[in-house]
């Protein structure tokens, strides 16, 4: 064969992850079962925001606070990976299912959007190393979350930094007293 073939296992049911919660010393309660499934269904790193609304879609009767206590509880049981992104008012954390540990899973890093929180997983075994080694830092296990803007986020030029699509010219760059607009600055000698 010349390519990997991705493929899609189903996604666990409520007696497995009832297992996976008794097996990491849990209890299988409702609400961790509710919430480790749609951490799960996600298919990306989630915000604790984000699981909340995707419960609340789903009409299941599960306050913020619980969500936020039962992530901490999933987190600290080795069932979710917690990541950082940066939000609007500082880091916010992000949780993905960390559901079968095995070496080619501590061998995966992500890049993360920073702004729409899409995630990218790749391997690279030396990596951990040569960040180590060019920071000086003592030796550390564990994964790598780089964050970025995605190629779908990322502004065509400075002008659109911040603005939404309805304040852009037509043709989708930024505003019109900037070169990329492809107008010419008031004030500026013509060329």
């Amino acid at each position: 064969m010349s390519g990997a073939v991705a493929t899609h296992e189903a996604e666990p049911g409520p007696a497995d992850l009832g297992d996976r919660l008794t097996a990491a010393g849990l209890r299988a309660t409702p609400a961790r079962i509710r919430i480790l499934a749609a951490t799960v269904a996600a298919r990306m790193p989630a915000a604790a925001e984000q699981i909340f609304r995707r419960l609340q879609a789903e009409r299941t009767p599960i306050g913020i606070a619980t969500v936020y206590r039962v992530l901490n509880e999933l987190s600290s049981a080795g069932l979710l990976q917690r990541g950082w992104i940066p939000g609007h008012t500082g880091a916010r954390a992000v949780y993905s299912p960390r559901m079968e540990p095995s070496a080619a899973d501590a061998a995966t890093h992500r890049l993360v959007c920073g702004r729409c929180g899409h995630s990218i997983p790749f391997a690279d075994t030396g990596l951990p190393e040569r960040v180590r080694r060019a920071a000086g830092l003592s030796e550390q296990t564990g994964r790598l979350t780089i964050v970025a803007e995605c190629l779908g986020c990322r502004p065509a030029c400075p002008s659109r930094i911040g603005k939404r699509p309805d304040q852009m010219t037509r043709d989708g760059r930024g505003s019109p007293e900037h070169p990329c607009s492809g107008q010419s600055l008031p004030g500026a000698p013509r060329r």
